[in-house]
């Protein structure tokens, strides 16, 4: 690694055996190196209990395969069983989530397509690891789990063949043919199809998709040529995407470029017909890069990231509110050096791993147990050694920071620890990049034009404080200038969406939206004032009155214990009150509440909004429709999103994994 140190022993020693989000080891976001010493081109790692694996070729003359268990962090360790004869070509792994099974693929130097498979179990491959040969190949293998099974891709003579058994064990199925092609086979895995892609001999990106269920199950769909700009390198860049799926090239010109799938007709996954740039606006800017970017989806964002001539790497991460380019929008934050320095000698691997806080066992705060940490791997220039870093909370610093310069302030709420250390801290990101995009530059500019008066930032920032508070509560400020930022403190076990019950004030006091016609009119004129034709009162007691059939007398939130006096509301269908116009009993306080907690569920719970405003609606009260239908237009642009609450109480049932959770429709 150039330009950066390891840890020095004494910081190895201390480490502890279980990954600890205190600890700096595994929240580090600058490079650090590990004991593997590395021949390999590129580098694989898996996540696996709790615990980050990573996967190389040794330095030395026996050829074995090594690898590096960053839990333990104790040295890097031979493969079991592993041969001698590893060739120096890059590696590719994939783990099942289900069984916590891992699958290495490489090549040997007799040509052969190895695939070494184990059950990580206490950061050891002790787990009945096995050694298979699966065929010949003149290229670095592929490799992937999807539908219950585990795929390989191989190039032999120029054609590209796959085939697959099941996880557990089981009878490989034959070769099957797929295409010719000069270039190697990328394999990507959704949850519930598997895609193959590949430069074929046209220089243009070719893709297929196998699908897990249905009548096509377990076949490939014809061949689809991607785009309108061909690529000179030898892979594609492939992840998954909720339903979808995502390619990335480097082009004839040297640039990065991606596209993503959207609906087509009759709501089939599509490809679109013209690669999209990555990066290419001021707060991301394009970069020419020597590789095809690395495409990885964590927590339903989309990561890419590939090297420069000089090996520093860059990273982008795309607007989730978008699955098409939408003009005027900014579609991607990054294009900036991952890490603040360093250069690498191999491509980067992302690999998404753990669930926080390790330690409790627990989970974040109404939130899917998705894992939760983003790293990546890579090999050094001149030591040769296996460095990682944290990239997703340096991606969230730098971003929130760096790009759009706001503070992370742990110092008043969360007892001064390191900003990188805090629990929940990717989620900032989250509700950041699901903010409206049109609000996007005000959250980094606190005097952006109508926004109240008094509004500001901490000293040499532009844009607003974000306070992480251990003990749970929440507020946001708006300003009380110069001794006050404009600020927010926010719960640091909170998800995405309760975050953003306090961005959702600073974007309502930073924008001039509030005072416009169509948001009035939605709204109930005057934000601050309750909707009257909506919200019933109604009195309470033994037998209560005032509401109509249908309809409960319930205390609302904001009302004082001893007031007889109540609020009209029904079932929200998933263990919560509503008054009808509003999506919960808090809202009956009006103000920007009514508006954030539209967007709230709007983003995040979009089928359960559109299903009670539709009940609001048979009911003879279109309020809360209008409600949806303003923040459809006038907020997002017009796409619509999914997601929903599970049965239990305050839980989100969809796991963000894959991304397929608010994700959204268009």
């Amino acid at each position: 690694m150039e330009g950066e140190g390891a840890p020095s022993e004494a910081t190895q020693r201390s480490s502890q055996a279980v990954i600890d989000l205190y600890n700096p080891l595994s929240t580090t976001t600058r490079w650090a190196a590990t004991p593997g010493v590395s021949a390999s081109t590129g580098l694989a790692a898996v996540g696996a209990l709790n615990d980050v694996i990573a996967f190389h070729r040794g330095d030395g003359s026996d050829g074995r395969l090594f690898y590096t268990a960053l839990g333990s962090y104790g040295g890097s360790q031979p493969v079991p069983f592993s041969p001698t004869d590893v060739s120096t070509d890059p590696l590719a792994a994939a783990s099942d989530p289900a069984t916590e099974r891992a699958f290495v693929a490489l090549r040997n130097t007799a040509g052969q397509a190895m695939l070494f498979e184990a059950t990580p179990y206490l950061r050891s491959l002790g787990g009945s690891p096995t050694w298979t040969a699966v065929g010949f190949t003149d290229g670095a293998p592929a490799v992937a789990v999807a539908c219950g099974q585990v795929h390989v891709a191989v190039r032999n003579a120029e054609w590209l063949w796959t085939r697959s058994r099941p996880v557990l064990g089981g009878p490989w199925s034959p070769w099957e043919r797929v295409a010719q092609a000069p270039g190697l086979p990328s394999l990507a895995a959704g949850p519930w199809s598997l895609a193959l892609a590949v430069r074929g001999f046209d220089g243009y990106a070719h893709a297929w998709v196998r699908e897990c269920n249905g009548a096509a199950a377990g076949t490939w769909t014809r061949g689809a040529s991607l785009g309108d700009r061909p690529t000179t390198s030898d892979r594609i860049g492939l992840t998954a995407y909720g339903p979808f799926f995502a390619a990335s090239i480097r082009g004839t010109d040297g640039l990065p470029y991606m596209m993503l799938q959207t609906f087509g007709t009759f709501g089939v996954a599509t490809w679109p017909s013209s690669w999209e740039r990555v990066g290419g606006s001021g707060r991301a800017p394009q970069v020419p890069v020597i590789e095809t970017p690395v495409l990885h989806t964590h927590r339903g964002l989309l990561f890419a990231a590939a090297r420069d001539s000089l090996g520093a790497v860059y990273y982008w991460v795309r607007n989730p509110n978008y699955l098409a380019p939408r003009a005027g929008r900014a579609m991607w934050v990054g294009g900036r050096v991952l890490t603040g320095g360093g250069l690498v000698a191999t491509a980067p691997v992302f690999v998404t791993a753990q669930r926080y806080p390790v330690l409790g066992g627990g989970a974040i705060v109404e939130q899917a147990r998705a894992p939760s940490e983003l790293y990546v791997f890579a090999r050094g220039i001149a030591d040769r050694r296996v460095y990682f870093t944290n990239a997703g909370r340096f991606v969230t610093l730098d971003v929130l920071e760096g790009a759009y310069g706001m503070e992370v302030n742990t110092g008043p709420y969360a007892n001064g620890i390191p900003r990188a250390a805090v629990p929940n801290l990717l989620e900032n990101l989250q509700a950041f990049l699901r903010t409206p995009t049109r609000y996007w530059d005000s959250l980094g500019n606190t005097r952006s034009p109508g926004a109240f008066p008094g509004t500001c930032s901490s000293p040499g920032r532009t844009g607003i404080t974000i306070f992480p508070n251990a003990g749970g509560g929440e507020s946001a400020f708006s300003g009380d200038c110069p001794t006050r930022p404009t600020s927010m403190v926010v719960e640091d076990s909170g998800a995405a969406w309760r975050l953003w019950e306090e961005t959702g004030h600073l974007a309502f006091w930073l924008n001039p939206f509030r005072d416009a016609a169509p948001f009035t009119s939605a709204f109930c004129g005057d934000p601050m004032n309750e909707c009257p034709t909506t919200l019933r009162r109604c009195t309470m007691g033994a037998a209560p009155s005032g509401c109509p059939s249908g309809e409960a007398c319930v205390r609302a939130w904001n009302q004082a214990d001893d007031q007889p006096q109540g609020t009209c509301m029904v079932s929200t269908g998933f263990g919560g009150v509503r008054p009808r116009g509003y999506t919960q009993s808090y809202q009956s306080n009006g103000g920007d509440h009514d508006w954030l907690y539209t967007v709230i569920n709007y983003r995040w719970f979009g089928e359960d909004l559109r299903r009670i405003a539709a009940q609001d609606l048979a009911a003879g009260d279109p309020s809360l429709q209008r409600k949806y239908d303003y923040v459809r237009v006038n907020d997002y642009d017009g796409v619509e999103f999914n997601g929903f609450w599970g049965s239990a109480v305050g839980a989100p049932t969809s796991d963000e994994s894959y991304g397929d959770f608010a994700l959204p429709l268009q």
